[in-house]
């Protein structure tokens, strides 16, 4: 009799569980019923937050996407400038004038080359409806002195300029810069120079060598 009665206890026991599963459940949506105007208050209030959330993740998300973009582009400048500039390196004093001259044209400027004997000081005469240019290029392996900061300047008169510039491969003593600024004679240093480069190559669409260009 008691092996019996063990047996329909444990068939009972599911029922059991089953009937406190459901009270649970009524329970559970009682008190949601009680509360439901605070949680409708506060879903109300964080939903706004929620969606600023987002949109800042999605921004930044953009943002670090447009970054990447933006640096690769920077990194392929350089390397495009790096090559152009070994090219330059290269080049004799003579073939730098003309290559220069060239950069002036592409930049709006009627040039001549000078001869390259008495020239004065002066390797390109450069022109636009402004101004007229007594320029002095330095293709060279070490910084630019002030000699040809006053060679330029010397040279306006003689070519009926009215402004100086140097051109160099390097860049420019203190001491260049110096009598640059007193005189206002106008200084492309290595590093203006690849930026003219660069348009050069913008505008072709391909890497030209630079004797291709002039």
């Amino acid at each position: 009799m008691a092996h019996r009665k063990s047996r329909r206890s444990k068939r009972s026991s599911p029922s059991l569980r089953s009937a406190v599963a459901v009270l649970s459940l009524l329970a559970i949506l009682a008190i949601v019923n009680r509360h439901l105007p605070a949680l409708e208050r506060l879903v109300i209030h964080a939903a706004p937050r929620v969606l600023v959330f987002f949109a800042v993740a999605l921004g930044l998300a953009g943002l670090g996407w447009s970054t990447g973009k933006l640096a690769g582009a920077w990194r392929q400048a350089r390397r495009q400038r790096a090559i152009r500039l070994a090219d330059i390196d290269r080049m004799t004093g003579h073939e730098f004038e003309h290559y220069v001259a060239g950069l002036l044209a592409h930049r709006g400027f009627d040039t001549r080359v000078t001869q390259r004997s008495g020239d004065l000081g002066v390797d390109i005469v450069a022109h636009s409806a402004q101004a007229r240019y007594a320029v002095q290029c330095k293709r060279q392996n070490g910084n630019v002195a002030r000699t040809a900061v006053s060679d330029a300047v010397a040279g306006k008169a003689p070519y009926r300029c009215t402004h100086a510039m140097v051109v160099t491969n390097r860049y420019f003593t203190p001491g260049a810069a110096k009598l640059a600024r007193a005189t206002q004679c106008i200084l492309v240093d290595r590093d203006q120079l690849a930026t003219w480069l660069l348009e050069l190559q913008q505008h072709h669409g391909r890497r030209a060598l630079p004797r291709d260009a002039v």
